[in-house]
This record gives C-alpha cells, sequence and structure tokens, in this order.
C-alpha cells in the first residue's frame, strides 16, 4: 500500500487520502517494523553467539596444551598460541610475521617444507619431526603437524601447525633402544657362555669318565686282579699269609671305591647333611692341598630342601678346586650362614687374586653361576691383583617336604 501510495504522487496527495488507506498504510508499517526488530534480534543472537564461537575458539587455541601457531603462504606467523610461545622463546608480538623456519634446524629444514608441501597437495595432516631451536639458543625434538587453510577458490592460503615437545618422548626412545641393544648383547654373550660351557661340561664329562675308567682299570682292577691271583693260590695250596694279604687287597679295593662314589656322589650330604658335608669336605681340601682352612657353618642348615644343599656343596666343591689351581693362596675361609629364607655362602682366600671386572667367564666361574641363577639365587665375585678373592653366594630356601638329608641324588 505504501509503495502505490509513493507511486501515485506527492505527500499532499497522501494527505488527502482517505482515512482507511491510511490505517493501512500504518499498520503495514507497524508490521514491517516489528519484521525488522525480529531480524535485528535474530542478527544481534547470532552474532553474540559468533562471537562466543569466536572466543571459544580463540580460547581452545591460546590455552591448547600443545604449540599451535597459524602462517600465511610464505610460512610466516599470523598467529601463536602461548605453548608455542613458551617454546620458541619469545612473546607474541616479536613472533608474528617471523618465518617458521627461523627455528628449524638447518638440517630438518627440507623436511619441514616437504610436510608443507605435502599437506598442501593431499588436503590431509602431515606429520614431521624436527629439531627447533628456542631465540636464547637452547634444542629440543619438536612433532610438527600440518593442516593447510584453504581459500575462497580453494587455493592455500595459509597453513596452520601443531608443535609437540618430543625431547622427553625421544630420549625415552633412545634410552630404549640402548637399553634393547645391551639386552641382546647380553643375550648374545650369555648364549656363547652357554654354548662354551656346554661344550666344556661335554669335555669335562668325558674326562671323567676316561678317569674313572682308567681308576678302575688300573687301580681298582689291578688290585682285584692282585686278590684274585692270591686266592687262586690259595684255593690251590692252603696258606694263611696268603689269605690275609687278599683280604688286605679286597679292603683296599672297597676303600678306593668308596672314594670313588664319595667324588660321584656326595654321600655324607645325605646321611648327615650339609653341616657335616661342608666341614669334611673343607677338611679334606685342607689336608690334601696344604692350604689352612677355616670353616663356619651354621648347624640349622642340616634341614634345608635337597636341591639347595646340593646346589651349595657343588659351588663349594668348585670354588676350592679354583683356589687349589689358580689362587696360589695360603689361607681360606668359608662361612655358610642362613638369613630368613636365603642360605648365604660366603668363600675367601688371600691368593694372587685377578681382575675380577674382565676374568670372569672361566668354565668354573660360569659353572658356580649358573647352579645358583638356577635356583633363583645370586652370584658375586670380588676379586684384585694381589687381594685375594672373595665368592658370595645366595639361594634362597623355599619350605620343602623332602628336608636334606634324606635320599637324594644330584638328578
Amino acid at each position: 500500500m505504501a509503495e502505490r501510495l509513493i507511486a501515485r504522487g506527492t505527500p499532499s496527495d497522501a494527505a488527502t487520502a482517505p482515512a482507511t488507506d491510511l490505517t493501512e498504510i500504518l499498520h503495514e508499517l507497524q508490521v514491517h517494523q516489528v519484521e525488522l526488530e525480529l531480524q535485528n534480534e535474530e542478527l544481534r543472537e547470532a552474532q553474540i553467539e559468533l562471537q562466543s564461537s569466536r572466543d571459544a575458539y580463540a580460547s581452545l587455541y591460546d590455552f591448547a596444551p600443545v604449540g599451535y601457531v597459524t602462517l600465511d603462504r610464505n610460512q610466516r606467523l599470523l598467529n601463536v598460541n602461548f605453548i608455542a610461545c613458551k617454546m620458541l622463546g619469545e612473546d607474541r608480538a616479536r613472533l608474528i610475521k617471523t618465518h617458521l623456519s627461523r627455528f628449524i634446524a638447518r638440517e630438518d629444514a627440507d623436511s619441514f617444507f616437504l610436510c608443507l608441501k605435502n599437506a598442501a597437495a593431499n588436503g590431509f595432516l602431515s606429520t614431521c619431526e624436527a629439531k627447533m631451536s628456542r631465540l636464547d639458543g637452547a634444542v629440543f625434538d619438536a612433532e610438527l603437524i600440518t593442516e593447510v587453510l584453504k581459500g575462497p577458490e580453494g587455493a592455500p592460503a595459509g597453513y596452520r601447525v601443531a608443535i609437540l615437545d618430543i625431547t622427553e618422548r625421544k630420549k625415552t626412545d633412545n634410552d630404549l633402544r640402548r637399553y634393547r641393544d645391551h639386552l641382546e648383547q647380553e643375550v648374545s654373550s650369555r648364549t656363547a657362555e652357554l654354548r662354551t660351557l656346554a661344550q666344556r661340561l661335554v669335555e669335562i664329562q668325558e674326562k671323567e669318565r676316561a678317569r674313572i675308567g682308567a681308576e678302575l682299570h688300573d687301580d681298582i682292577g689291578q688290585t682285584l686282579t692282585y686278590v684274585t691271583l692270591l686266592l687262586a693260590q690259595a684255593i690251590r695250596r692252603p696258606n694263611e699269609k696268603l689269605l690275609q694279604d687278599a683280604l688286605l687287597g679286597v679292603k683296599e679295593a672297597m676303600g678306593k671305591t668308596r672314594e670313588l662314589s664319595h667324588t660321584l656322589s656326595p654321600g655324607i650330604l645325605m646321611s648327615a647333611g650339609l653341616p657335616m658335608a661342608l666341614e669334611c669336605l673343607v677338611g679334606e681340601f685342607e689336608r690334601s692341598s696344604g692350604i689352612k682352612c677355616e670353616v663356619t657353618v651354621a648347624p640349622e642348615l642340616r634341614s634345608i630342601p635337597k636341591e639347595v644343599a646340593l646346589a651349595a656343596y657343588r659351588i663349594t666343591q668348585e670354588a676350592l678346586t679354583n683356589v687349589v689351581c689358580h689362587a696360589a693362596a695360603s689361607e681360606l675361609n668359608v662361612k655358610a650362614t642362613q638369613k630368613g629364607t636365603r642360605l648365604s655362602i660366603v668363600i675367601t682366600d688371600d691368593g694372587i687374586g685377578f681382575d675380577s671386572a674382565v676374568k670372569t667367564h672361566t668354565t668354573g666361574l660360569v659353572g658356580m653361576r649358573e647352579r645358583a641363577l638356577a635356583l633363583g639365587g645370586e652370584f658375586k665375585i670380588d676379586s684384585n691383583l694381589g687381594t685375594g678373592t672373595r665368592i658370595t653366594v645366595e639361594l634362597p630356601v623355599p619350605a620343602s617336604e623332602s628336608p636334606c638329608p634324606s635320599s637324594m641324588g644330584e638328578g
């Protein structure tokens, strides 16, 4: 109606218009006014919501737990959040318009530019790692996650880059890598040791069999042959002297057989327990070697489980063999005690010693250590040239239904 009135003529014409027309015009103007007010209200609400979204985005951007920077097409900084400012060691105002490549190590510059190129070409997130430096020269490892920002026509208009400080992660990765390499070397070394030990054990077994065979043939066998001849003569020509000589020969053969049996399996360990077995072992060692020995064994060790007692006995036996073969010692001390659920054996000599940091892979030492580790125990050796040697062995003592002494074998 208002448009029609305007089209009809001048304002004077509107003044002479009928009252009904003026009422309609006024009504339409009021309707338009209400519509405009509603539209203005919607615009204000949309503007408030948009501003709220912008504030929320700015807050998320600024207070994100990682560094965020926005670059233009020439990789100059347009915006930098608080974490990124802290990473780069500079205020935001001084960072704006600065090239991000300024903070990237020269050797990683090509990798970063390739990351930007891939993001622009593919439209996907592109990631690379680079060393970055603060303005004060401090260097840190960073992971750069790049997203391309498109312009109105879809062309790259800039980039948004997330910067993550991965210095600790890289350090952890390097530590794990070194630890893995160390473990691989240890496994390789232990495998070689075990292979050598297995080969050496086979050689020892063969030598021991040869020794036993020779002892049976040359010593016990000859004694029994001599007894047989004496008995044959006594049968043909009864003679008390022949029988007495034969009896002495039988006793000698029995003694040698008992000695050989004790070497193969410590019967005293089965019958009398670990304390008596160790005391007899060290006593016999002192008599045969001439080395002055002192042995202290806790009485309660008599009732420890048989597998622990046998391991303790064999480790001590091997240690004594090493002393007489290599130590050139004049005194030896053996002490065996029990502390809670741990059996402790300490063997000390005053011999020539050796560099324990270097020489720890001999067959005897490896054998003792493997016996201890097989039971979940610990083996430690301390020695230096000219200061003697100290061997410490700790073995767990679990509850057992078959304590020593009992029927046992080396199995």
